[in-house]
C-alpha cells in the first residue's frame, strides 16, 4: 500500500503545479489517476502470487523427486527440502490474501468504475487457493513427523527393532494418508482454475496456475 500512497502524492503535486482546465472532461485528472492505480495495484498482486504459487508448485515437485529416507543424512536433508516448502507455501497463502482483500477491500470503488470483472478474484483465495493451502500444509506437516523419526531412529528401524518399526509404519501410513489427500486436492484446485478461467477469461491472464 506504499506505492499507493507515494503514487497518490505525486498526484497531488503534479495537480498544483500542473493547470486544470476550467471545462472539458468530466473526470477529474486525480481520480483518473487513482483509477489507474487501482488496477495497477490488482495486476501487481495478481502477478505476485501466481509467481508464489508456481514457486510453490516447483518445491512440491522437487520434494516429491528428492525426497530419501534410505539414511540417517538423506533424512535429514528431505527435511531440508520440506523446509523450502513450507517457506514457499506460507508465501503463497500470503501473496493469495493480500489479493483477494484487496479486491474485496475496493469492491466498491471497482463497481463504480466500471471494473467489476476483477470481483470474482476476491473470492478466489477462500474458494480455491486456501483449501489447497491447508491441504498442503497437513501433509508437510504430517511428512516432517515422519521425515524426522526415521532420521532419529534409522539404525533402531533398519535393525528391525520392533517397537520403532511398528511407529515407523504408523507414521508411514499417516504419510501415504496425507500424500493422497493433498494429491486429490491439488487435482481439484487445477480442475477449479480451469473452470474459473472458461467462466471468466478475461482474468486468465491473472490467475494462478
Amino acid at each position: 500500500m506504499s506505492r499507493l500512497r507515494n503514487c497518490l502524492i505525486t498526484a497531488l503535486f503534479l495537480l498544483q503545479v500542473s493547470p486544470i482546465p476550467a471545462s472539458g472532461a468530466s473526470v477529474k485528472p486525480l481520480e483518473v489517476f487513482s483509477e489507474k492505480i487501482l488496477i495497477r495495484e490488482i495486476e501487481y498482486l495478481a502477478s505476485e502470487h501466481s509467481i508464489s504459487a508456481a514457486l510453490l508448485k516447483r518445491a512440491v515437485e522437487r520434494g516429491g523427486r528428492e525426497m530419501d529416507i534410505q539414511s540417517k543424512e538423506k533424512s535429514q536433508g528431505s527435511l531440508k527440502l520440506l523446509t523450502s516448502a513450507s517457506e514457499a507455501l506460507a508465501a503463497s497463502e500470503k501473496s493469495s490474501a493480500a489479493l483477494s482483500g484487496y479486491i474485496s477491500s475496493n469492491s466498491s470503488r471497482l463497481k463504480a468504475e466500471g471494473h467489476a470483472r476483477f470481483l470474482p478474484l476476491a473470492k478466489l483465495n477462500d474458494a480455491i487457493e486456501a483449501p489447497y493451502h491447508r491441504s498442503l500444509e497437513k501433509f508437510l506437516s504430517t511428512a516432517a513427523v515422519f521425515l524426522r523419526y526415521c532420521s532419529d531412529n534409522f539404525d533402531l528401524i533398519s535393525s528391525g527393532s520392533t517397537d520403532e518399526v511398528k511407529r515407523y509404519e504408523e507414521l508411514y501410513s499417516a504419510y501415504i494418508k496425507e500424500m493422497d489427500t493433498f494429491n486429490d486436492r491439488s487435482v481439484k484446485r487445477s480442475q477449479l482454475l480451469a473452470e474459473w478461467g472458461s467462466e471468466y477469461p478475461g482474468l486468465w491472464e491473472l490467475m494462478p496456475r
